[in-house]
């Protein structure tokens, strides 16, 4: 978990005032408010670093709970399953993966995070919240 904790912070750390921060939530059912308590923490530093929070998470009241009590994350909801846990901030993508040992990736690349933006985009048009 210390990995994760500090590719956090390094994605908020990046970030500049006015960037977005999006991502698609995780669904471990087992797991769901660990992992939402875990983000929870970040909430308030991209907050007051100016950074706006996108969420698209898989419609279920679980998500829905966790995430109505996060006020600096804008939440939107779809029918269907999302890529689990990826984040776009600035030029930089994370995925993370929260099953029996979590594990993340961090890609430093523009071209890719503008790609999973588009994307993030696109789904943020169909959701619902």
């Amino acid at each position: 978990m210390h990995g994760i904790y500090t590719m956090m912070n390094n994605l908020v750390d990046k970030a500049k005032k006015g960037d977005e921060f999006v991502f698609f939530s995780a669904d471990v059912p087992e797991k769901n408010e660990e992992i939402g308590k875990f983000f929870a923490k970040f909430d308030l530093k991209r907050h007051e670093k100016g950074i706006i929070t996108k969420l698209i998470s898989p419609d279920k009241k679980d998500h829905r709970e966790i995430f109505a009590s996060r006020p600096y994350v804008v939440a939107k909801y779809v029918d269907f399953p999302v890529p689990a846990n990826s984040i776009a901030c600035g030029n930089m993508l994370a995925m993370i993966s929260w099953e029996e040992k979590p594990v993340a990736v961090l890609i430093n690349s523009k071209q890719i995070a503008q790609k999973q933006k588009i994307f993030f985009d696109a789904m943020w048009k169909i959701a619902k919240k």
